[in-house]
């Protein structure tokens, strides 16, 4: 009987285990949900919907953000298109928009830069828009590395929400913004965001 027992609670402990590790891989980081932040305040400003995060377009983003450090681009380095992760993590899209980053330390720098940028800022006040997933890694290579994956569903699609991402957003934004501008197209690549270079000492 204390064999039975000790074996059950082995088990239930196994099992507990699995599911905090489980919890764990689709938690997003205080980064990351900082970032999702700054951006639905962003869109707040513009009298926008504020962008649901969505766990499967946060496991393309870790995709992505993996690759951006040895290959910073939109193109993946398999050649492909940066839409092509979408479907490795089981999602269908009417449309998908990316903005990448590196060298930037913390999320208002990085929000900023993007935000500084045409491109980058239509793809954060689209309209077209409805999911996001953000994600960073830091390595060798163009680190730390940022991305974001925007994306519409082309059917049904009911995300499955990190319960670390209901923080309300909080962020300053501009009180006199200015007019969005028109997004890109998806499969439309974009200039990828560099840091300025730090100022050479006197």
């Amino acid at each position: 009987m204390k064999r039975l027992g000790k074996t059950i609670f082995l088990v239930i402990c196994a099992a507990a285990i699995a599911v905090l590790m489980s919890a764990t891989a689709l938690a997003a980081d205080d980064s990351e949900l900082k970032v999702l932040e700054l951006v639905n305040a962003e869109r707040s400003a513009y009298g926008l919907e504020p962008l649901t995060w969505s766990n499967d377009a946060y496991a393309a983003a870790q995709i992505r953000a993996n690759e951006v450090l040895q290959s910073f681009s939109h193109t993946r380095p398999n050649g492909g298109q940066f839409s092509s992760v979408f479907s490795e993590v089981g999602l269908k899209y009417a449309f998908a928009a990316e903005n990448i980053a590196y060298g930037y330390t913390s999320p208002e720098a990085v929000v900023k830069a993007w935000m500084d940028s045409p491109g980058h800022r239509a793809n954060i006040l689209s309209e077209r828009v409805k999911y996001i997933g953000i994600a960073r890694a830091s390595g060798s290579g163009y680190s730390p590395s940022w991305v974001q994956e925007f994306f519409t569903p082309s059917g049904a699609y009911t995300p499955s929400e990190s319960p670390t991402t209901d923080k309300p957003a909080t962020a300053t934004v501009p009180e006199t913004p200015v007019k969005p501008v028109t997004p890109i197209t998806p499969e439309t690549p974009i200039t990828p965001v560099t840091p300025s270079a730090p100022a050479q000492p006197t």
